[in-house]
């Protein structure tokens, strides 16, 4: 919120008397907005080191006060009560760049509901609020933004020894924060307690700076407790410094139960993340749009009237269509009708803005698993379930879904839908309605899951590669011209990771990351781990991997035909088995 200069924000969430807060950037996330919201009642107290615009969405709520250094920033907020201390070098007990303290003392409420530092700027350092403690009561919850870098991740750690805390680290994007608190502190409502025991957590041990050293501790935590454990660079991206992160503990007082235990014989430095995705807060949303009345939710359910009948999606706990831009659901319909309906998009301006981190449409298979690998580790993965009997099953890949989650400690949404029955009113089997009807569930979770790109496993074969066989420069297509420029304008650039690698490609990255046999492209066996060996897809791409395969009419039909589709992964399987 304090780094200087500080830009206006753009239009999106949150609304004041004069102006609109869009949370991410140099503001405080959305993510620790909802937390915020979740955490204290109205009208509690916050002290904040550092104001900004996400000043301007607290003080709705709270009683704000602000101890800001730059005086052109004094006063932004109509609702903020301002503490205008320069910066000022102090000496004792060690030289530190902090808040004028006099001014600060007889300034700022002594028993706060919240602290949170966020301030001064990161160029100059925030390591001060560590000699200053007793400016404010120490032992109300506090909050330091920004821990995803390495000294903010200090001021953290060092904080929560003083105060005899376990910090808890919650992420968003590429931003993170840590909360200091107490357990035992019954400033902070009771939803909010609540919903800490039901999330589920883990334990992060380091940074650990010799590699030998990070895999002793490593097997002493499988050995001693048959914890699952992984190793990975540290988050703050300092060095080449190692942090282990174990499985996931349900509840934060088991994780913190596991966490002093660890404490109290090592001296290694823990925190606590957690998977806590608090519910969007109640914040005015501002939109010219009305919201498309064929669209309307019934609990967990969201249903669309089509011309032909209703179909539905069973979205994930918290989702709110009152929540979602209406340019979400506008764009949902139209890759799901358009190739039936006609003047979906007509008479409409997009206006929503983009998130802060990307969204991939997850099958299963190799494509898709390959562009996760290649995506950022805060990708949100999203599955498109069907809840209707079909040939297609599930099996393979939610045994995929449960090893990301145990080994790699990724979690998958899945949307349960009967949307791939639309195709059935006009004479068609089961499937997409479009291209990007694979994504439908991506774009619906925009808002929910605060994205601001879309992914999806298309490989060479389907981008450059016109079917597989021949080129085409893809830029120029029809496709990516209706669809490139629709999703820039809702705030969903498409992300393609492996438009330009060929199914070999795709398969060797996954199978340089220990996946290949988990991502599993065939959707007709009914046994985790088995493929049917009959399909097309067993053909083309399990052969590769040399599994079983039979002759079948189906794949019998796909070499027949003129030109042969996905000629060239269909070549090279051919190679592979001679």
């Amino acid at each position: 919120m304090s780094v200087s200069p500080k830009p206006m924000a753009l239009i999106r969430n949150g609304v004041d008397r004069g102006g609109i807060v869009e949370f991410g950037g140099w503001v405080i996330t959305q993510q620790l907005y909802n937390l915020i919201r979740l955490m204290l009642p109205d009208d509690s107290v916050i002290l904040e080191f550092g104001s900004g615009e996400g000043t301007i969405a607290l003080c709705q709520n709270y009683e704000v006060h602000s101890v800001e250094h730059d005086e052109e920033w004094v006063g932004h907020s109509e609702d903020t009560n301002y503490i205008h201390a320069k910066l000022k070098e102090f000496e004792s007990p060690e030289p530190h760049i902090w808040y004028d303290n006099e001014i600060v003392e007889k300034s700022v409420p002594k028993s706060p509901d919240l602290v949170m530092i966020d301030g001064p700027p990161g160029v100059i350092g925030r390591g001060g609020i560590l000699f200053h403690l007793n400016s404010f009561d120490s032992s109300m919850p506090i909050i330091v933004d920004d821990v995803n870098r390495s000294e903010e991740r200090r001021i953290s750690n060092v904080l929560a020894e003083e105060l005899g805390v376990i910090p808890i680290i919650f992420s968003e994007g590429n931003r993170s924060f840590a909360l200091l608190m107490d357990v035992n502190d019954n400033s902070t409502s009771d939803l909010f307690v609540n919903a800490l025991e039901g999330a589920l957590h883990r334990l992060r041990i380091g940074p650990i700076a010799n590699p030998d050293t990070a895999e002793k501790i490593k097997s002493q935590l499988e050995g001693d407790f048959g914890w699952i454990v992984y190793t990975r660079l540290c988050a703050d991206g300092n060095g080449g410094e190692i942090e282990l992160v174990t499985g996931t503990f349900h509840g934060l007082s088991a994780a913190r139960k596991r966490a002093l235990t660890l404490k109290s014989t090592n001296d290694w430095e823990i925190a606590i993340i957690s998977e806590l995705a608090p519910p969007k807060a109640e914040v005015d949303v501002v939109s010219e749009v009305q919201l498309n009345k064929a669209w309307r939710q019934e609990g967990r359910m969201l249903y669309l009237e089509t011309p032909w009948n209703e179909i539905h999606f069973e979205m994930p706990e918290g989702w709110n269509i009152e929540k979602t831009h209406p340019d979400l659901l506008k764009v949902a319909e139209f890759v799901l009708l358009h190739p039936w309906v006609d003047g979906i998009l007509d008479d409409w301006t997009p206006s929503r803005q983009p998130g802060n981190r990307p969204g991939l449409a997850l099958s299963g298979g190799i494509d898709s698993t390959a562009s996760m690998i290649l995506m950022p580790a805060e990708t949100a993965l999203v599955y498109n379930e069907r809840d209707f009997e079909s040939g297609i099953k599930h099996e393979n890949a939610f045994r995929l879904f449960e090893h990301l989650s145990e080994v790699h400690g990724r979690s998958i949404i899945k949307i349960r839908s009967d949307h791939e029955t639309i195709r059935t009113n006009h004479g068609k089997a089961v499937g997409f309605s479009t291209d990007y009807a694979c994504a439908v569930q991506v774009i619906l979770l925009g808002d929910f899951l605060d994205l601001d790109s879309l992914g999806t496993g298309m490989p060479l074969e389907n981008s450059y590669l016109y079917h597989g066989y021949r080129f085409r420069d893809f830029e120029r297509t029809w496709f990516w011209r209706l669809y490139g420029a629709l999703f820039e304008s809702i705030g969903l650039p498409i992300f393609q990771p492996v438009a330009g690698c060929s199914e070999e490609i795709t398969h060797r990255i996954v199978e340089k990351n220990n996946l290949i046999e988990y991502a599993q492209s065939c959707l007709r066996s009914s046994t985790a781990g088995e493929v049917c060996g009959r399909c097309w897809k067993c053909f083309r791409k399990n052969t590769v991997t040399g599994k079983n395969w039979v002759m079948s009419p189906e794949i019998d039909t796909f070499l027949n035909k003129v030109p042969m589709k996905q000629a060239a992964a269909t070549i090279f399987s051919f190679q592979k088995m001679a």
